[in-house]
């Protein structure tokens, strides 16, 4: 487009985080007649976001600044135009639209929905267009080679990348010299791109909060995030090696036919970084291909699954909207990749309680942690119901997969007939259902209990070599040992404690017991009791009434005899 006379011309956002309005000026027969006209409202946003250290801030801030130093030099007209908005609430880009009528000029843009309602609106309008997928596939085409698994790119650091396999990779530098803001500001605005330039976007922006982005682009992953949420700026780019079948982890038949007839409430449990996710890919596709409606729920929509199976984010960032719909929609199975705070306990717990087949990812160091994380949060009675099967993945392999049920009968260690109760059995599926672990309740605690010596020990050197699962916003049930009461787990250091320690409220005495009320904050969840100082003493879950109670003859209960003897003040955490 030419112009003879003197041309405005009103860029709107767009074209001026993507750097396009000194491009396009050089494309005009007199550029030195032309004039710019920047949004006063779109100046204010560019510094608030460059202010906030955000990508396209920088980007755009680098292009107003170019913008008048050309004016500067009469290469170019430059005004700021302001425009009336008291009592009203427009966007920026209504807001150049209103000074390009004003104005009699054009809009330059880079989005299409922008060009269209410019023509609807009747105002003279240029788009500018802008390249998607090239930049960004040329930056990952030389990172990623074929044994890459993530990418990680620092301001400042040089980049690096984890090659090989989950269990067997290293960590290895991708090029000779830094990443600069500049250029990673640059890589992140041409990400966002992909999933913001409206009408033409190519993936999808997962999360976005001030200071960090998830985007997912294709097979990619990408995580984005700069200060105030990060000292430097830094974008992290994962994605999965393989896309595998349920037969290549060679399981007995016995097992795969589980997953069609018996097990409706499924666990896939393991560290982070172990496979689960390629599992639960391979088990959504194996699900689809015995003609079964699959959907899944994804924070992150990264699972490698056939076209057959719908992938769901986040209605609104809340899962729980999630629910509501797949009810509707009535799929055989729901694949929750991953389940991790509260609201995702209960969201699986209520689909499977409704009758949903559920394929639930979670983090955990073993088997039986990946049942604990159940047990603080589900009636004891309704955990076979939710859970019956958990399997467990390390290194990109099965290494076992666990059954649970619900019987009637004398735990294991007591000999009263009387004392019989229901008992939710933990057993290898692996190994001809051997029994590995039992959960009842004693007292008013729940307890877990190892039945199985040589299980006890394999799993206490496992936990011991594999890599803990992140602490997140809800702490695990614990395993009791045999000598102590309910919940008494002996101390562990270096554990993470999300709240201040509060006052007991009440110590009594009961024969060989002695207990602590706690009070309603700690109802049903695993606590720490503790000195003034904070010293572990005894780490249990609490009834439902707030108490815990310990034997008096265990060691810990004599060190706690002692305590009491010196002071009454002891103090408990939830953990």
């Amino acid at each position: 487009m030419q112009h003879d006379k003197t041309t405005r011309v009103v860029p709107d956002l767009s074209a001026i985080v993507n750097q396009k309005v000194l491009e396009y000026i050089t494309t005009l027969a007199n550029p030195g007649q032309v004039t710019i006209l920047l949004d006063g409202a779109v100046i204010r946003h560019v510094e608030q976001a460059a202010g906030k250290q955000d990508p396209s801030g920088i980007l755009a801030l680098q292009h107003v600044a170019a913008l008048t130093e050309h004016a500067g030099k009469g290469d170019v007209n430059l005004q700021v135009v302001e425009i009336d908005t008291r009592g009203k609430d427009i966007s920026l880009d209504e807001s150049c639209r209103a000074i390009a009528k004003e104005q009699d000029a054009t809009i330059l843009t880079c989005d299409p929905i922008q060009e269209t309602l410019c023509k609807v609106e009747g105002i003279h309008v240029h788009k500018v267009d802008v390249h998607l997928e090239a930049p960004v596939d040329a930056v990952f085409g030389k990172l990623f080679d074929d044994k890459t698994m993530s990418v990680h790119l620092v301001e400042g650091i040089v980049p690096r990348a984890k090659k090989g396999r989950p269990g067997a990779w290293q960590l290895v530098e991708v090029s000779d010299r830094p990443s600069t803001k500049e250029e990673l500001a640059i890589l992140t605005n041409q990400i966002l791109n992909l999933t913001t330039i409206k009408g033409i976007a190519k993936g999808f922006l997962e999360i976005d909060y001030e200071g960090a982005k998830v985007v997912q682009y294709g097979k990619y992953r990408i995580a984005i995030a700069h200060p105030p949420v990060s000292k430097h700026h830094e974008i992290t780019v994962t994605r999965p090696l393989v896309k595998k079948d349920i037969t290549e982890y060679k399981l007995p038949k016995g097992l795969v036919d589980r997953f069609l007839s018996e097990a409706d409430g499924i666990l896939v449990a393991g560290p982070p970084g172990a496979g689960k996710s390629t599992f639960a890919s391979a088990l959504a596709n194996f699900y689809a291909g015995h003609n079964k409606i699959v959907k899944t729920l994804e924070s992150v929509r990264d699972l490698q699954v056939n076209p057959e199976v719908t992938q769901y984010g986040a209605i609104e960032g809340e899962m729980e909207k999630n629910a509501d719909l797949l009810l509707l929609v009535r799929p055989d199975y729901s694949i929750f990749d991953e389940v991790r705070r509260n609201r995702d306990f209960e969201i699986f717990t209520d689909l499977r309680q409704a009758g949903v087949g559920m394929v639930g990812v979670v983090h955990a160091s073993s088997p039986i942690d990946a049942i604990q994380r159940f047990i603080a949060r589900v009636d004891l009675g309704m955990l076979p119901q939710i859970i019956d099967t958990i399997v467990f993945i390390n290194d990109g392999e099965v290494k076992d997969i666990l059954g649970v049920r619900m019987v009637v009968k004398i735990p294991k260690g007591f000999r009263d007939e009387g004392l019989a109760r229901p008992v939710v059995d933990v057993f290898s599926l692996f190994e001809q259902h051997r029994p590995l672990y039992e959960i009842y309740t004693f007292g008013e605690n729940v307890v877990v209990v190892p039945v199985d010596r040589a299980a006890e020990k394999r799993y206490k050197r496992e936990q011991r070599s594999y890599v803990r699962a992140p602490a997140d916003d809800d702490a695990d049930a614990t395993v009791p040992g045999d000598d102590d009461l309910d919940g008494d787990d002996g101390e562990r250091s270096g554990s993470t404690w999300r709240a201040e320690i509060e006052p007991v409220e009440r110590i009594n005495f009961m024969g060989p017991l002695v207990e602590f009320m706690l009070g309603p904050s700690a109802a049903g969840r695993p606590v720490m009791i503790c000195t003034s100082r904070g010293e572990p003493l005894v780490y249990g879950t609490a009834s439902t009434s707030g108490a815990v109670h310990i034997k008096r003859k265990s060691k810990k209960g004599k060190k706690i005899d002692m305590i009491l003897s010196r002071t009454k003040d002891l103090y408990f955490r939830v953990v």
